[in-house]
């Protein structure tokens, strides 16, 4: 590991009484090879990194019911958030198979606000997906399972899908 600072600022001999090793701390650097960006790999979790995840989304993507309660008692336009891939709350809730999320959200817009709530459920993402067709591919095997045990896996899954 290199510092960045000189010597003279880290307390140590100033630059005029060891110029030489500040030379060969300068070829050092130069001599380390560049990582070609081929080589540099994203992870899963970081291609899912969004600048534009508000906190209601992230809480929502999380499971965190109190906050995504907290949040639209304070903000009741938050529900209108999405995130740059046009994913609103309810798309955010099912891909990462919060069926907590999904029921707050239920409960508390089904019977009072009926136009806001279709319109969480025929909105459409970037790629033209549904929650329908984001809730299939939750069921996909790229996910890790949640619960040991292909019998309950699949139960898990028939109860997901009726949600």
């Amino acid at each position: 590991m290199f510092n960045v600072f000189p010597l003279s600022k880290q307390g140590g001999p100033s630059r005029f009484e060891d110029e030489k090793e500040q030379e060969s701390d300068s070829d050092a650097i130069k001599e380390m090879p560049e990582i070609p960006n081929e080589t540099k790999k994203e992870t899963k979790y970081e291609k899912e990194i969004n600048k534009k995840m508000t906190p209601f989304l992230v809480a929502a993507r999380n499971g965190i019911v109190e906050m995504v309660n907290e949040i639209l008692i304070k903000i009741p336009s938050a529900i209108h958030n999405t995130n740059s891939r046009k994913e609103n709350v309810l798309h955010v809730a099912v891909k990462y198979r919060q069926p907590l999320i999904v029921e707050t959200l239920r409960s508390i817009y089904k019977h009072s606000k009926p136009e806001l709530w279709n319109n969480l459920i025929l909105a459409v993402d970037v790629e033209e997906n549904t929650v329908l067709h984001l809730a299939a591919e939750a069921l996909g095997g790229d996910k890790p399972c949640q619960i040991a045990g292909a019998a309950l896996q699949m139960m898990w899954d028939i109860k997901w899908f009726q949600v």
